[in-house]
């Protein structure tokens, strides 16, 4: 069993793939801006869930 499975391809472990995607996207976003002003990465992860859910849906404001 390698141990990667779940992180480079879905496979059966779909769930643990889409969790570690969201922790990264979460991770990357704080350190990225820990480099700006800001503080903490929060707001920009909140700004990231809603615009890639308004991707999904396609409605372009």
């Amino acid at each position: 069993m390698r141990l990667n499975r779940g992180i480079i391809t879905p496979g059966e472990n779909s769930s643990y793939y889409y969790v570690w995607t969201y922790l990264a996207a979460f991770v990357f976003a704080d350190f990225a801006m820990s480099l700006t002003n800001y503080s903490s990465g929060i707001e920009m992860y909140i700004f990231f869930i809603a615009n890639e859910s308004s991707l999904n849906q396609k409605s372009l404001a």
